[in-house]
């Protein structure tokens, strides 16, 4: 729940010295999203007024995500050292949407704003939000270039150890396939 930033590693440092911050940002986030979302899903309000069916709207958008955190967790709990894709942090959005209008929805303070103010409350809302896209954007842009680097080198003919986190883990059956898949001419 942490994506984009707990896909950053030490190959893919971030600029001036930000590594050590987005490494402990994504479990940060990822542990803060999770009990949130568990809150504020675990008791939908009921009724069929339109507060209520938003608050079951928006908890079902958390729910989503999370079980599609813990279907990815899970599908890699044998893949030990490696990480969670980042292709997966489009299915966070709605977490982050769900999360963001139930604690404005269950905020005292927030129904207490002048339109003004709640205006400019929502504004920075979106520009933290638009942030984090970007900032995200450059660790799913470096992260993906460094997978690309990696392939080519397997396509090229090198063989390391780290690439059995990316191509397949097994290098001589992954070479195998490659073989077949050549022969097959699939993918050319």
């Amino acid at each position: 729940c942490g994506l984009p930033w707990a896909a950053t590693s030490e190959r893919m440092s971030a600029p001036s010295g930000l590594s050590n911050l987005t490494h402990s940002a994504g479990p940060v986030i990822g542990l803060l999203l999770v009990g949130a979302g568990l809150l504020l899903a675990a008791r939908p309000a009921p009724g069929t007024d339109a507060r209520a069916r938003l608050e079951r709207f928006c908890g079902s958008l958390i729910l989503f995500s999370l079980a599609a955190a813990a279907m990815a967790a899970l599908g890699r709990l044998n893949a030990a050292g490696m990480e969670v894709p980042v292709r997966y942090s489009v299915l966070l959005a709605p977490l982050h949407v769900g999360v963001l209008v139930l604690l404005a929805i269950h905020s005292r303070w927030v129904g207490r704003l002048r339109p003004r103010s709640l205006v400019i409350v929502l504004s920075g809302a979106l520009v933290l939000g638009v942030g984090h896209q970007i900032a995200g954007r450059y660790v799913i842009l470096r992260y993906c270039g460094h997978v690309r680097q990696v392939l080519a080198a397997y396509n090229a003919g090198q063989r390391t150890p780290e690439m059995s986190q990316y191509v397949y883990p097994d290098l001589r059956h992954a070479d195998q396939m490659s073989a077949e898949m050549r022969r097959r001419g699939v993918y050319q």
